[in-house]
């Protein structure tokens, strides 16, 4: 026997968030999750605002594998060794340490690029915002090298003669490179993004920090952009 449908019933429909699932992107607990390639609707998530003048911005996510730490290791590894085996014979110093640095450095390229997992996904940005975090990440990727290569010259010396510690010259390079590591970790943890991006077991990269009212926007569908499939 069938069952009776009340002919005074509206029409059923999908959920809109069922739906969303097939897509490359949904909105889920306050959070959206997104698949790589995904292209999300033209609204910023971290203002809320939808004004036009939003331009399509790609975001990067990179989960480094686990054996990276290891590796990261090897710097301090080396500089705890005695001093007699930080050279080979009648080769100096420097040259055993920048060849052991080089090969550090292979290694650790190459766990990067072959274990490391990465996702890209392409959001909305006011283009003024967009240009002002460009130029001062650029910044701050010029004044973190050369700290770093300042403190590594300076432990250069330190290693080729102990003595030179004394000297006034030496003191101030090790000063000024803590310091600029410092104030630029600094700078970059004040300015960093709202938006926290975590992968999920599932391979669904998941989006938190979203402002209110995108998410609003979002579960409402009121603001609309072609998916990827």
């Amino acid at each position: 026997m069938t069952a009776r449908t009340d002919p005074y019933a509206p029409p059923a429909v999908d959920e809109p968030a069922a739906e969303r699932r097939d897509s490359a992107w949904h909105v889920e607990a306050g959070c959206i999750h997104v698949q790589d390639g995904a292209v999300l609707p033209a609204i910023d998530l971290e203002t809320g605002g939808t004004n036009p003048a939003l331009k399509p911005v790609e975001r990067k996510f990179v989960k480094a594998h686990w054996s990276m730490g290891s590796v990261g290791l090897g710097p301090l590894l080396f500089l705890i060794l005695p001093r007699h085996l930080k050279k080979w014979d009648a080769i100096p110093v420097g040259i055993s340490m920048t060849v052991i640095a080089m090969v550090w450095l292979s290694v650790y390229l190459v766990i990067f690029l072959a274990l490391s997992h990465r996702m890209t996904f392409t959001t909305y940005a006011h283009p003024v915002e967009e240009a002002r975090r460009k130029r001062n990440k650029n910044i701050r990727g010029t004044l973190y090298p050369l700290s770093l290569v300042l403190l590594i010259s300076s432990i250069y010396l330190l290693f080729k003669d102990t003595t030179a510690f004394q000297s006034t010259a030496l003191t101030c390079m090790i000063v000024l490179s803590v310091i600029g590591m410092i104030a630029i970790s600094l700078w970059q943890y004040k300015e960093r993004p709202t938006l926290i991006m975590t992968l999920g077991s599932d391979g669904w990269l998941k989006l938190a920090g979203i402002h209110p009212d995108a998410l609003r926007h979002l579960e409402d569908g009121r603001v609309t952009h072609p998916q990827t499939p």
